[in-house]
């Protein structure tokens, strides 16, 4: 998908990061898309990896709180919550993947409409 103000979920997913303070509110949507997992505040570049995965895992369970919760997005045919935060968490612990990279899986995953 490509990160677009038209689309609902790279708005969600913006959005909940800038309110959880991932990305800086000074941040340009149009830019947001291309900012690096490293680049967000959970991803610490000084700490192991297992660091970044537990700081990875605790947002990923936050994130999915949220949508749930907030948005009412619902889970995808053949995802649940487990599965949801599992592959928030793999695309999150990659240094390279870019924001647009964490809303393509969450897209994979919820119904966010």
């Amino acid at each position: 998908m490509a990160w677009s103000v038209t689309s609902t979920p790279c708005v969600t997913v913006h959005t909940t990061l800038v309110r959880q303070g991932q990305i800086d509110y000074r941040v340009q949507f149009t830019d947001a898309g291309a900012l690096k997992m490293s680049d967000l505040v959970f991803f610490n570049t000084a700490a192991s990896s297992n660091i970044v995965k537990t700081q990875a895992l605790m947002l990923a369970n936050t994130l999915d709180s949220i949508f749930t919760n907030t948005y009412l997005a619902v889970y995808q045919t053949g995802c649940d919550q487990d599965k949801s935060v599992a592959a928030m968490v793999t695309t999150m612990v990659v240094a390279n993947n870019t924001v647009e990279n964490l809303c393509d899986t969450i897209v994979e995953c919820y119904n966010i409409t």
